[in-house]
């Protein structure tokens, strides 16, 4: 699987790194991109950046690489102003069919939306952009805006949007009107709305999925990391049968936190590792998966099936279910009072794809073990949590 990150989610990696983190969501965005480095093949970053983003992102991806990453696995893309233009028209035509249902800023606290050090203009820009939503705005101001905006890269990218779409500012104008009270702060949510839409057309411009930064994802309920979800979510399910007790993070955050004894640099090494023994189980569930789309209802329910039979594998490779023997497959038969042994050719099949894909999922059995008993996880998750606090 390709994931399109967020630069939000890469400078929590960074903020995490330095001990600077600004709460809880920069500990989640840590684990969560960990997370991605052991499940998914390339991890795509924006590369049309305001300097002030792009130089902190550039350093951030440097530490990565220099703890082992592979810099085929972890991208940062450019773009010129008439590509990221093309994704800004596409994006804000998409956000204004769905503002109306999919947006409610009263529902979300606002944190952890930008990153870190956003210069005051800059932060200002992030609420202002909402007045060319008016519809007496004089024309000739949203023709600049539009030539000037991505000057600015991804800073001007929302102002962009509004000004290239008649519908979305009709869409945004008749939401603020509805709307009892508006502030900055929901004029800000409402950027990182609109985000959103823009980092989800630019990944499908690379053939991947956007992973929205935590805050965001939050924020959007996203549902393209069905397939990543779903296989953490197996996970966990088997770590919490081995021990029948309910985890306090998923299994591989917790496998990385303790393995790592909660070390914020020493999870992305973890996770290095794991990845490593990931590699033919992820090849071989990708390579099963194929081209099917999450958006799509009928494949939505084959990546179901092939995940839920990946993990009826797993399962009975922990013993939680019965695994297929060689044994099993021995039939007697009485000939003439005779016993007379005969193999059973469905049960020989069973047998030997177990045995077969056995060696695929070892690493998945591995995590859910590793979760499932692993000791002192509080004590490990405050260790993380001193080391990213420590500033």
């Amino acid at each position: 699987m390709k994931l399109w990150l967020d630069n939000t989610g890469i400078h929590s990696v960074g903020a995490c790194f330095d001990g600077s983190a600004r709460g809880d969501f920069d500990i989640k965005g840590l684990l969560q991109f960990a997370t991605y480095m052991v499940f998914c093949d390339k991890l795509y970053i924006n590369g049309f950046e305001a300097s002030f983003i792009a130089e902190r992102t550039f350093d951030i991806v440097d530490k990565l690489y220099s703890k082992g990453f592979d810099k085929s696995s972890l991208i940062i893309i450019p773009h010129n102003e008439s590509t990221y233009g093309e994704a800004c028209k596409a994006a804000a035509n998409e956000a204004a069919d769905d503002l109306r249902i999919a947006f409610n800023p009263k529902e979300n606290e606002l944190l952890g939306l930008q990153p870190l050090d956003i210069p005051e203009r800059v932060m200002a820009a992030q609420a202002s952009f909402i007045e060319l939503a008016n519809d007496k705005l004089d024309p000739q101001r949203l023709y600049e805006v539009r030539k000037t905006a991505l000057l600015e890269k991804a800073v001007g990218a929302v102002g962009f949007m509004l000004a290239s779409s008649p519908d979305l500012r009709k869409e945004i104008r008749s939401m603020i009107s509805s709307a009892k009270r508006w502030s900055n702060a929901d004029s800000h949510q409402l950027n990182g709305f609109l985000r959103y839409y823009l980092n989800d057309s630019l990944a499908r411009m690379k053939g991947a999925n956007h992973a929205p930064a935590v805050a965001r994802a939050q924020l959007l309920r996203d549902r393209n990391l069905y397939i990543v979800e779903q296989v953490s979510r197996s996970i966990d399910n088997c770590s919490k049968r081995l021990r029948s007790l309910p985890l306090g993070l998923p299994s591989v955050s917790t496998t990385l936190i303790a393995k790592s004894k909660g070390d914020p640099i020493g999870v992305i090494r973890e996770a290095i590792a794991l990845r490593e023994k990931m590699n033919e189980a992820r090849l071989w569930i990708t390579k099963k998966i194929g081209r099917l789309n999450s958006d799509d209802p009928e494949d939505l329910f084959e990546i179901d099936k092939i995940i839920k039979d990946v993990f009826h594998m797993v399962e009975m490779d922990l013993g939680l279910t019965k695994a297929p023997k060689f044994r099993d497959a021995i039939e007697i038969l009485f000939v003439l009072g005779v016993p007379v042994p005969r193999l059973s050719g469905s049960k020989i099949y069973d047998w030997v794809e177990y045995r077969w894909k056995k060696r695929k999922i070892n690493i998945l059995s591995g995590i859910s073990k590793a979760s499932a008993f692993t000791k002192n996880q509080s004590t490990y998750y405050k260790e993380l949590e001193l080391k990213c606090f420590s500033k």
